[in-house]
């Protein structure tokens, strides 16, 4: 029996329950009776619908008995966000010492709700949170099947059941939870990007660099031979300059 099968155990009885407590007893045309007799023969989605209908045609007037079986109805259908209303509109209408009832069709949804995270999760694109979706859902079944038994004077002894199973549910999400954490792959690193070369400034000129000094370190018979030049380059310079000067003054003396 998986957990689904288990979790949703004592609801054929708690239906049986409710049924009893219809009077007068129905007809077999008798709307009401139909849906007692698909849920029995497990078509839920009949019964649902049959409930539906005559939750809608009584309004406020329905009776306690048709939204409770109304909400169990959906719960067998997986329907669970009706169950939830269902059971909430339950609560409402009976004496504090009915409510218990309300918490355990309460407590179903939030397990079937755990079970949907729980799938969910378990998808190759799954949400982050899904794992921590279905933990507290699981956590909200326990404390409602609690408050179920608490609110029996007598103490409910399926709420109790359904409370150890959900608990050893729980345990069993949390290893899942912390496997899938460990076989995430490890977040893609970025490769380090170059720093940005500084940029100059508008009024600043680029430092000019020779080249062949960035790209190899010279020798020192290159460096000697590079001042040689230097040297011979300025001698050239100075004997140009005399020869300039000695013919601006000849031609100066002639002008003159």
């Amino acid at each position: 029996m998986n957990a689904r099968a288990l979790a949703l155990c004592a609801l054929a009885v708690a239906a049986l329950c409710l049924s009893s407590r219809q009077e007068p007893k129905p007809g077999p045309a008798d709307p009401f009776a139909a849906a007692i007799a698909a849920y029995e023969a497990g078509r839920y989605q009949e019964s649902l619908a049959g409930w539906q209908a005559l939750a809608a045609e009584l309004g406020p007037a329905a009776p306690p008995e048709l939204l409770g079986n109304l909400a169990l109805a959906a719960l067998r259908g997986f329907r669970i966000a009706d169950a939830e209303a269902a059971a909430r509109q339950f609560a409402d209408s009976v004496l504090p010492g009915e409510r218990a009832y309300a918490a355990f069709l309460l407590a179903h949804a939030a397990f079937l709700r755990s079970q949907q995270a729980e799938a969910a999760a378990r998808l190759p694109d799954a949400e982050p949170r899904a794992w921590d979706a279905s933990l507290s859902s699981c956590r909200t079944a326990i404390t409602l099947w609690m408050r179920a038994d608490t609110l029996t004077p007598s103490g409910w002894p399926a709420a109790v059941r359904n409370t150890e199973r959900a608990v050893r549910r729980l345990a069993e999400l949390e290893r899942l939870r912390d496997e899938a954490e460990r076989q995430k792959p490890p977040p893609k690193q970025e490769p380090d990007q170059p720093e940005p070369k500084p940029q100059p400034k508008p009024d600043e000129k680029p430092e000019e660099k020779d080249p062949e000094i960035l790209r190899t370190r010279m020798s020192p018979e290159e460096v000697a031979r590079m001042l040689s030049r230097l040297e011979e380059k300025e001698r050239e310079k100075r004997l140009a300059r005399t020869a300039q000067q000695r013919a601006t003054a000849t031609v100066g003396e002639r002008d003159w």
